[in-house]
């Protein structure tokens, strides 16, 4: 239930600027996830989703890929798997209908050149404002990028935690069991170049 709110993770686009190469992401070429817990039993709820889509942009600062932008994901896309509780979802706790999109609002992501290039995986920190349910929060995250399994390119992964009421959205319950506050949100996609 609250497995919706993880959904949150994503983007909008930002206007280019010179200077700047842009990273396009389509909904079609990756998935958002989110992971709830239940109390008392501990029931996992997760949910799946589309991928983010937006542009990000990457400029190079001494060593460094500079990675800014934003990313957006459809709340709608969001399910569970059991169509009653993705209905509750949805109407009652994310209200998609009033707030169909979240958007990642993204700055300043460093990575290491040559980290890209010789490692199999690099992470870095994230810091971004997540605009969601109505409600912007600052929220805090790791960011990885490897190459892609197939066809070249790379792989992006982004997984942040994030409290429900932090955005505005009742904490789900029903027959005895709660969902947490926290919940845990990842969005995965392939991109040609950075």
């Amino acid at each position: 239930m609250r497995q919706w709110i993880l959904m949150t993770a994503l983007f909008i686009v930002a206007p280019l600027k010179p200077g700047f190469a842009a990273v396009n992401f389509a909904k079609d070429k990756g998935n958002s996830q989110f992971l709830a817990i239940g109390n008392p039993s501990a029931i996992r709820i997760e949910g799946k989703g589309e991928g983010p889509e937006g542009s990000l942009q990457t400029r190079e600062e001494g060593k460094n890929i500079v990675i800014s932008g934003a990313l957006k994901v459809d709340m709608k896309s969001y399910a569970t798997g059991i169509s009653l509780r993705d209905r509750h979802m949805k109407e009652k706790y994310l209200e998609v209908e009033k707030f169909q999109t979240a958007t990642l609002n993204l700055k300043d992501i460093y990575l290491v050149k040559e980290d890209l290039q010789k490692n199999p995986e690099t992470k870095a920190t994230f810091f971004a404002v997540l605009d969601m349910h109505g409600v912007q929060k600052p929220v805090q995250g790791e960011f990885t990028v490897k190459p892609a399994s197939a066809g070249g390119g790379y792989s992006v992964n982004a997984k942040f935690p994030l409290k429900l009421s932090d955005f505005a959205i009742n904490v789900p319950a029903f027959a005895g069991i709660t969902v947490a506050d926290q919940v845990e949100v990842t969005t995965t996609t392939d991109v040609e170049k950075f």
